[in-house]
């Protein structure tokens, strides 16, 4: 009896106007939401590490173009005294290393299954 009782409820509310459609993300659109996610954790880790540096007075190197493969290996090079801010130090530079690899197999993932 209930469920005759909601396809009359449901009759009178498409009538009246009163739902709304929704749509149910494939698979695909999925994807894209993850690698979405992806992208704005490495843009969040770059932050923080740009802010932990700042903090500490340390700014970018100038003429080096900020998160490319040379500003990578100046990151290597960049030492503390204190190990806790160096264990800091190298977890956020370890964490952009590893979602910006994460985030490339995501767009080569995405790439492929766009193809196929």
């Amino acid at each position: 009896m209930g469920i005759k009782r909601d396809a009359v409820r449901l009759a009178e509310l498409l009538r009246a106007g009163e739902l709304t459609p929704v749509w149910v993300p494939g698979e695909d659109d999925e994807a894209l939401r993850d690698l979405v996610r992806a992208r704005e954790d490495l843009l969040r880790a770059k932050r923080r590490l740009s802010k932990f540096l700042l903090r500490r007075g340390i700014e970018d190197p100038r003429g080096i173009r900020a998160r490319g493969s040379k500003y990578m290996r100046w990151l290597k090079d960049v030492q503390f005294n204190s190990t806790a801010l160096q264990a800091t130090f190298d977890e956020y530079r370890l964490a952009i290393v590893c979602l910006a690899r994460e985030n490339c197999t995501s767009m080569a993932i995405e790439t492929g299954s766009t193809r196929a």
